[in-house]
């Protein structure tokens, strides 16, 4: 498991929530390139999402242990 002791905070990619979208989404167009780019992401740095890309991702309705299920 990583640890976040020797984390700079200075590094990563900033995932907006479109990405994420199309991702979970598989009748859209975009989601093998969004698919490719976060696995291409992923190999070279940390993943970032903040509290707002969080909140747009929520679904109504869904219950917190749910949507925890997604990332």
């Amino acid at each position: 498991m990583a640890s976040l002791l020797h984390y700079d905070g200075g590094s990563g990619y900033m995932v907006d929530s479109n990405i994420w979208i199309d991702c979970m989404d598989t009748t859209s167009p975009w989601h093998d390139w969004a698919i490719d780019q976060l696995q291409a992401c992923s190999e070279q740095g940390v993943l970032h999402i903040n509290a707002l890309i969080y909140a747009e991702l929520l679904v109504p309705g869904t219950p917190a242990s749910q949507e925890t299920k997604l990332f």
